[in-house]
Formats: structure tokens, sequence, C-alpha cells
């Protein structure tokens, strides 16, 4: 009776150590494949992390190179920003009958002297320690800083001579005289906004300043006016036939209360506007000095 009771404790005891590494071994494949899964996740993660990296280097190392200046790639994402502005600016100076395959090269090559000018810029204020890489913003940072102002310094325009009012009235007396007011205008004014409006400007009454609105309204469409002075200089105005398809700017108004105009503009520049322009000769010589090289691809570009 004691054996068999001995056996029956010693089978469960080894059943009971049966179970117990079953369980442990259990509990260890667990582990084991908890493990693996958390491997397998990390190594994914990682797989990903290296994959968001890789576009990322291939989209930006592998953009379209269009030109380089002074060493450095110019990409096709800079010059597409710049086209319509690049265009504007070759409109100007280009013949209404020019190819159009040679129009649009002009074009292309414009706009990466934008993007190089803008760099040009870039790089005076990293190295001036200008915290801004918007051009305006090194130009009036430039104007503040009589050390930075020296490199364009011997740039300045002296003060125009004569003065304005008598530069003015000898471009009145060669108008008077059976010159082309246009070829003038083109040639002389001094108005900022002429290569925006190269046929003249649309307005309403209180929009431009009360001599020039005065002046206006003062003569049949076609007349050339004398001499207007206002705060901006003296003016040569002529009348014109307002466009009724004009961008008012959302303003309400009557047909009849629009007015057209185109302008010679001549003044004196201050001091900052003198300072400025030194500034832009200076970026300009800049511009003309860099190593600008084209490539093929940018003739893609539109």
């Amino acid at each position: 009776m004691s054996k068999k009771k001995n056996y029956s404790s010693n089978k469960f005891t080894s059943a009971n150590r049966e179970a117990k590494m079953e369980a442990r071994k259990l509990e260890r494949q667990a582990a084991d494949k908890k493990q693996r899964l958390q491997l397998v996740i990390g190594v994914g993660a990682v797989i990903a992390v290296v994959a968001v990296l890789s576009l990322i280097f291939i989209s930006y190392y592998s953009e379209t190179v269009v030109a380089r200046i002074n060493g450095a790639n110019i990409y096709e994402r800079e010059v597409q920003w710049s086209m319509n502005v690049a265009r504007n600016n070759v409109d100007m100076h280009v013949a209404d009958d020019a190819d159009a395959t040679v129009f649009q090269r002009a074009v292309q090559e414009e706009a990466v002297h934008i993007v190089a000018r803008d760099r040009l810029f870039e790089d005076f204020g990293a190295r001036a320690g200008i915290e801004s890489t918007n051009p305006g913003a090194i130009v009036n940072a430039i104007i503040a800083d009589p050390e930075l102002f020296a490199e364009f310094e011997h740039l300045m325009p002296p003060l125009p001579s004569p003065n304005a009012e008598e530069r003015a009235q000898a471009i009145l007396d060669r108008i008077q005289a059976g010159e082309d007011f246009d070829t003038l205008m083109f040639e002389y004014s001094q108005d900022p906004g002429l290569w925006g409006s190269p046929t003249g400007y649309t307005f309403l009454g209180h929009q431009f300043v009360p001599e020039f609105t005065d002046a206006t309204l003062a003569m049949e469409i076609g007349e050339i006016s004398g001499l207007v002075e206002s705060i901006h200089g003296f003016h040569i105005i002529m009348r014109t036939e307002p466009d009724l398809e004009a961008d008012m700017h959302g303003a309400e108004f009557e047909e009849e209360e629009l007015l057209g105009a185109k302008h010679i503009l001549i003044s004196d520049p201050t001091e900052e506007a003198r300072m400025r322009e030194a500034i832009n000769y200076g970026f300009q010589e800049k511009l003309d000095n860099a190593d600008i090289q084209f490539r093929n691809a940018l003739y893609n570009v539109e």
C-alpha cells in the first residue's frame, strides 16, 4: 500500500514538473515571438524612415539643374517661379514681331538672371550677418549701415543738374517742337509705374494727386499739358482714352468717371533714392561679372 502511494505521488510530481516546463516553454515561445515581432516592427520603422529620407534626398538632389551661378546650381523650380516676372521684363524690350522661339529663350534666360540676382543678395546678406534673405530687406539693411553702404557709395549718382523743373521744361520744349511724346516718355520719365502701364493709366479722380487730376480734366483727349508740379515732381501729361476694361480693384464707379492719361515725370531724387540706385547699380555690376552658365534643360522650362 505504501509503495503504491509513493508511486502515485511521484507520478503527480513528475506531471506537475512537466506542466511547469511546458508552461515555461510556452512563455519562452511567447517572449521569443514578441521579441521577433518587435524586431520586425523596429526594422520596418527603420526601413520606412530610410525610404522617406531617400525620397527627400532623391527629390532634392535629382531636381533638374538648368543653370549655374558662380558654381552654384540653379534649379528648374526656381526658374519656373520667376517666369512671369521675366516675361513682363522681356515684353518691355522685345519687338512685337519677334520670333516666338527667340522670345521664349529670352524669357528663360531672364528668369535665370532674376534668380541669380536674388542669390547675389542672399550671399551678400549672409556674409554681412543680415538675417533676412529678402532683397528689399537687405537693401534697407545696407542703407542703415554706413560700413555696408561704403561698398556701394562710389556708385551713388550725383544730384542731376540742371534741376528737375529745367529738365522737364527742356523735354516739354522738344515735344512742342514736334518730337514724339512716347519716345521721350520712355527715355526720360522717372515714373516707377511706367513699365507696368506703358500705354498710360486709367483712374478715378481721387486716386491721383489733385494737380494731376485737375490738369487731366482740363484737357481734351490727345492734348498735352504744360508743366504740372506735384509732390512727386514735374509732370508733362497727355490725356488719353480710358480703358473701360481696366481692373479698378473693386472700386465702384460710372464709366464717365474714368480718366485716362500718360505722363512724363521728372523729379530730383532724395538721398535715399540715390542710395538705393547705387545699391542696384552695385548688384547689377555683380550680376554682370558673375559666371552664369545656361544648360540645355533651361530651354524646356515653360
